[in-house]
């Protein structure tokens, strides 16, 4: 303090009676009760009363609510006389659950178009996924057909994973629908239709409350991202061969249309052939023909006469898909040998097979189909390559590019006929290094997929879509990583199926979207859950977490009177002196002349607040002004 240490004029100056500074009524905090919306974490801010509805839900009834359900009111009524934001704190009364679903692990496809309407078609479909799909799978077909439950089981003898279609051992007896027909694996233990599964991962609704029944939820295959292992180290190479064929004694004459020959077997139905009569001067002719034991027929009779010396037939439909153990012509079978995989490549066509036998004396190899199953038709001149393969059956797998692969991805390998998959725990360079061995030797050119899947999410309004998640919880993509964060909708739990790969991910039973189940709105609430709990910044409930929001400046409980309540209100006024408390009465509370300036209780921290009419209640619970606050208000009771 200052020292008057002489006589003199000394001027002191005082501070000046500090003013009230203005506080703007345009942002407000409401506490009550919603439709829907979050009941933890900071209160959130909505800018018009079409915002609310669509986070927080539509009005409540007032059976059983009462006058509980007036929050939704009470935001229309703000915006509609200016109010610019609201933060709103939803609370819930006892019991209060969100709806949820738990989704299986196993597997359950749907047909990507209806199969054929031609029965004799019907031996190839189209699936939407080929996950768990390969040579010798079987396949069961689902639908209720008429009113009548129809089911075929088929055995799968080849597929194409570019184009998701399979080829069955045999004709399907019906036509099933893209609508209505399911398809799952046939007695696979590790991969069981979802209703006999284990649970894989629970679907709740982001809030409590029956709403989260119309929320509606699907899961489906992705396509991730696909790559090729390291191509063949090349040990052979040959080309197919037009397959020369004999005839059992003289060649057919004009106009014959059947040959009897001594080595038909390597023909099949379709093949086409050609008769050479050992004249320049004349064209051959080709014919696509019929078998039966070893006599071929065709259509047209021939032109030209083919029983002199000289004559000669041979195949040129080197390689058809379909058939058992076929035998082709190479044209030098040096280095080929039994057992050994080869790659034959034409045009856009190439694929993986299998050496069953070679016989060099006639400089054919004869094909292993029950392994490795021919997919498409092959000419002469089309390459035959023998080569190394891409690993040693280890646990490295050398990629042409390992670009969008990731430590703890899913990964198929996929070689046209097999599938086996396993989990990479890292990667240097274009090498993937995985969990487990990989057990055999896998070829070179062989497609690399990883094995991810999509969810997508719907209230009829609003849909959310996640795609390409994974299972694994140290992947960047784990579902609960990248679903809980982002989704306004829901929040989800991975429940660690045991199922062995890729068959631990989550279906729905049918394949088809399911919606929500449960769910409940509480009971009624009482002071306590309008009030809240606090457990710190960001973790607060009720009013209390309405202090977290600097920019409020009208608190509210809307239709609520206890005076425990309202006290709460009042105490978060006088401690942050920033904002002021809208309190409704006693319902049946009667308010004088019903003119604003009867319900408003104004002052400053030295003059007492003094509603000018009576109004139980009122009074005592608007004590004082805090520092800063203009006024309080008291509202009617009767809205």
């Amino acid at each position: 303090m200052p020292e008057y240490l002489h006589p003199g004029v000394y001027i002191e100056e005082q501070p000046a009676p500090q003013t009230i500074e203005g506080v703007s009524t345009s942002n407000a905090g409401f506490v009550g009760l919603t439709e829907k919306g979050p009941t933890t974490g900071l209160p959130q801010m909505v800018t018009s009363f079409n915002e609310f509805l669509r986070r927080y839900g539509t009005y409540l009834p007032e059976d059983p609510w009462g006058s509980t359900r007036f929050l939704a009111y009470a935001v229309e009524g703000f915006f509609n006389n200016g109010g610019k934001r609201v933060f709103i704190t939803r609370i819930v009364g006892a019991g209060a659950a969100p709806a949820s679903q738990t989704l299986n692990d196993g597997f359950i496809t749907r047909l990507a178009v209806d199969t054929a309407s031609n029965p004799t078609a019907r031996t190839t479909v189209r699936l939407a996924s080929l996950r768990g799909i390969a040579v010798g799978t079987r396949l069961r077909f689902d639908e209720v057909i008429a009113g009548t439950p129809q089911q075929n089981i088929r055995t799968v003898v080849a597929y194409n994973s570019g184009n998701t279609v399979v080829t069955l051992n045999t004709a399907l007896d019906f036509r099933y629908t893209a609508a209505g027909a399911t398809v799952t694996l046939d007695a696979v233990a590790d991969g069981p239709a979802p209703t006999g599964g284990t649970p894989s991962l629970r679907i709740a609704a982001s809030s409590e409350g029956t709403w989260g029944r119309s929320l509606q939820v699907s899961i489906s295959d992705a396509q991730g991202t696909a790559g090729l292992s390291e191509a063949f180290t090349v040990a052979a190479e040959a080309e197919l061969v037009a397959g020369a064929l004999a005839f059992a004694a003289n060649g057919p004459a004009s106009g014959a249309t059947t040959i009897a020959l001594n080595n038909a077997g390597s023909l099949q139905d379709g093949d086409i052939v050609e008769f050479d009569d050992n004249n320049p001067a004349t064209p051959n002719e080709q014919r696509t023909i019929t078998l039966v034991g070893n006599d071929i027929s065709w259509a047209d009779g021939l032109v030209h006469d083919y029983s002199g010396a000289g004559s000669s037939i041979r195949r040129l439909t080197a390689l058809r898909a379909g058939g058992a153990n076929p035998v082709i012509g190479l044209d030098s079978v040096a280095g080929f040998t039994a057992g050994e995989l080869i790659r034959i490549s034409q045009g856009a066509n190439a694929q993986i097979l299998l050496i069953d036998a070679v016989d060099g004396g006639a400089n054919t190899i004869t094909l292993d189909t029950a392994t490795y199953a021919v997919r498409a038709t092959y000419t002469a001149g089309a390459a035959v390559t023998l080569g190394a393969a891409g690993t040693n059956g280890g646990t490295q797998l050398n990629m042409r590019s390992a670009r969008n692969f990731y430590s703890g991805a899913v990964i198929e390998v996929d070689d046209g006929a097999q599938k086996t998959y396993h989990r990479i725990t890292s990667i240097a360079g274009n090498v993937l290094t995985l969990a487990g061995a990989l057990g055999a030797a896998i070829p070179g050119d062989v497609s690399v997929r990883v094995i991810e899947f999509n969810l997508l999410v719907s209230d009829g309004t609003l849909s959310e879509l996640y795609e390409k998640l994974a299972m694994d919880a140290n992947a960047a993509n784990f579902v609960a990583t990248v679903v809980n964060p982002r989704s306004n909708l829901i929040q989800v739990t991975a429940l660690g199926s045991p199922r062995a790969i890729p068959f631990n991910i989550p279906q729905t039973n049918t394949g088809l979207p399911v919606n929500l189940a449960g769910g409940d709105n509480g009971g009624v609430p009482g002071p306590d859950e309008y009030i809240g709990v606090d457990n710190g910044p960001g973790r607060r409930s009720g009013i209390r977490a309405l202090a977290d929001i600097d920019e409020i400046s009208i608190v509210a409980v809307p239709g609520i009177s206890d005076t425990a309540v309202q006290a709460q209100l009042i105490i978060q006024c006088e401690t942050l002196k920033d904002r002021f408390a809208v309190l409704d009465p006693a319902v049946g509370s009667q308010i004088g002349s019903g003119r604003a300036d009867d319900v408003m209780c104004s002052g400053t921290t030295t003059t007492p607040c003094t509603p000018r009419s009576t109004i139980p209640g009122c009074a005592s619970a608007i004590r004082a002004i805090p520092t800063g606050a203009r006024a309080a208000w008291c509202r009617r009771a009767a809205l």
